[in-house]
């Protein structure tokens, strides 16, 4: 069975196990997902832990941290929150399906200026997206 996990501090309320739990019964994939809890200086031990599963999500507070912590960033922003634990390599979806929403819900958005307000981990992917195919203002506080 392979097993992925969502990393992050403070997220036994995510829902994400529900949901690719489901995907995996739809898919008929064999594999499990589950919830990785950890404190933020527990971040360091990332390849250990790494050792016991196929890949995992990264969430908050670890977007941008456990960059250090890899192989190698992908990302194109500061910000992962997909990792192959093959080869410790950090992605980062949030961008592109931050802007696959934009324009196929608001089309016509997909012309205009965009205000991002805070700078946290996905902010930072989807700011970088962004700034790809139009102008950005950022304001953090």
């Amino acid at each position: 069975m392979k097993k992925y996990y969502v990393l992050g501090s403070n997220i036994g309320y995510s829902l994400s196990p529900k949901i690719f739990g489901e995907l995996f019964r739809i898919f008929g994939d064999n594999a499990q997902y589950s919830i990785m809890d950890i404190k933020s200086d527990e971040l360091f031990r990332i390849k250990d832990l790494a050792k016991n599963c196929d890949g995992f999500n990264v969430t908050k507070p670890f977007k941008t941290e456990i960059i250090k912590y890899l192989n190698s960033d992908k990302s194109d922003s500061g910000s992962v929150n997909t990792v192959t634990t093959l080869d410790m390599t950090g992605y980062s979806t949030d961008g592109d399906g931050f802007l696959f929403d934009l324009e196929r819900n608001f089309s016509s958005a997909s012309r205009s200026n965009v205000l991002v307000l805070g700078y946290g981990g996905a902010a930072r992917a989807i700011v970088s997206a962004l700034k790809k195919k139009r102008r950005v203002r950022c304001s953090n506080g």
